[in-house]
C-alpha cells in the first residue's frame, strides 16, 4: 500500500529510563552522612552505612548537562583541609568525573577531574581552603557541549578528610584587603555595552562569538588565579564564558583556563573557557585557574562572552555585573 513498507521509517527507541535510587545515606569517618543532588532524575545511588560506599549507576546522562551527587560534609570535614577517596569505575566505557567541594551558598572550595578507564580504580586526593560543607560528584555530565550520553555505574569508597583547616566560626571572617582592578574594556561588536561599575550588556543572538574583554596583564602577570563574583541583574538565565587570554594559539584557542569552581561552572579543554550559568536575579563566585607556562604564552585579555556562543538564533539580552575581582 501506498505510505507503508520497507521505506516507512522507524520510530526512534525510546530513551532508557533513570535507574531508581535505594538508600541516600552512607558513612565517612564513623558519622552518618546525607545524599543528594540528582538522585530521582539522573542517577541511581545506593549508599551503604556499614563499609561507607556509595555505588552510583546510570544509564542517560548526557555530557552537557551539569547532574551531580552531592555528600553532605559540613560536620566530617570541619577543620581539615585535605580530603582522600578512591572511585572504581564498573561500566564499559571510561567515566569522566569532576569532583568539587563547595562551602555553604555554592562558594566553591576545591575542584578537580578524574579519567577512570572501564574496570580500574583510581584514587583521588585533593585540598581546600574554607569551611566545606558539600562533596559534589559530576560523573560524565558537564565535561562539554556535546550532547552525548553516557551509561555506567561507579563506585565510591573510602572518604576520609584530613589536615588542618578552617574550623566554623561564629561570623563572617573579613577579607584580605586586595590590589583595586580598574579594567579599561573593549568590546568586538556594538552588540555590547560596558558601564561603569564593570556592568556589562550585551543585545545579540546566541550563534554570535561577539565578546568583552579587557587588558589584563598588569593584574594577572606571574599569578594562577582568577576570583570574580558575577551577578545577573536581568530576568532570564545567562551563560558567562570567561577566558584569561595568552599570547599565542595552540589548537583551537589561546586560552590559559585550567580549571575552575563555582555553581555549575565547566571549563573546555578543546575550545577554551570557564563556562557557568547564572539565574536571573542571582550571583555566582568562580574562582578560575589560569597557567602561564604552557605554549600559549604569557597573560593577555580578561575575554568574557555573555550569552554569546550559544550556537542558536535566539536573541539574548543580558546584564551583568562584575565585583570582588582578585588575582592571587
Amino acid at each position: 500500500c501506498d505510505g507503508c513498507g520497507e521505506d516507512m521509517p522507524l520510530p526512534p527507541p525510546p530513551a532508557p529510563a533513570d535507574p531508581e535510587s535505594g538508600n541516600l545515606t552512607t558513612t565517612v569517618g564513623g558519622a552518618v552522612v546525607q545524599l543528594g543532588g540528582n538522585v530521582t532524575d539522573g542517577y541511581g545511588v545506593h549508599g551503604n552505612e556499614e563499609d561507607g560506599t556509595i555505588r552510583i549507576e546510570y544509564t542517560n546522562i548526557s555530557t552537557n548537562t551539569y547532574e551531580n551527587v552531592w555528600v553532605g560534609i559540613a560536620d566530617v570535614a570541619a577543620g581539615k583541609n585535605e580530603v582522600n577517596l578512591k572511585i572504581k569505575n564498573n561500566g564499559t566505557e571510561t567515566a569522566y568525573i569532576t569532583v568539587k567541594i563547595e562551602a555553604a551558598g555554592a562558594v566553591a572550595l576545591m575542584e578537580g577531574k578524574m579519567e577512570i578507564p572501564a574496570g580500574e580504580e583510581q584514587t583521588y586526593t585533593g585540598t581546600f581552603e574554607g569551611v566545606a560543607d558539600k562533596l559534589y560528584f559530576f560523573i560524565d555530565s558537564g565535561w562539554s557541549m556535546e550532547t552525548t550520553t553516557h551509561a555506567g555505574e561507579v563506585v565510591i569508597s573510602e572518604i576520609a578528610f584530613a589536615g588542618e583547616g578552617v574550623e566554623p566560626g561564629p561570623g563572617p571572617i573579613d577579607p584580605p584587603v586586595q590590589e583595586e582592578i580598574n579594567l579599561e574594556w573593549w568590546t568586538s561588536s556594538n552588540d555590547y555595552t560596558v558601564l561603569a561599575g564593570n556592568n556589562i550588556k550585551y543585545n545579540g543572538a546566541g550563534n554570535s562569538y561577539s565578546c568583552a574583554g579587557a587588558p589584563i596583564t598588569s593584574f594577572a602577570s606571574g599569578k594562577t588565579t582568577f576570583t570574580v563574583t558575577i551577578t545577573n541583574n536581568g530576568e532570564a538565565d545567562s551563560r558567562v564564558r570567561v577566558d584569561i587570554q595568552g599570547t599565542t594559539q595552540v589548537g583551537n584557542h589561546t586560552v590559559l583556563n585550567t580549571g575552575a569552581t563555582g555553581g555549575d561552572v565547566w571549563t573546555d579543554a578543546e575550545w577554551g573557557g570557564s563556562t557557568v550559568t547564572v539565574a536571573a536575579g542571582e550571583t555566582v563566585t568562580l574562582v578560575i585557574t589560569y597557567d602561564e607556562t604552557t605554549d600559549r604564552g604569557a597573560v593577555t585579555n580578561l575575554v568574557l562572552f555573555v550569552d554569546a556562543g550559544r550556537g542558536d538564533a535566539e536573541t539574548y539580552s543580558a546584564d551583568i555585573t562584575l565585583s570582588d575581582m582578585s588575582f592571587k
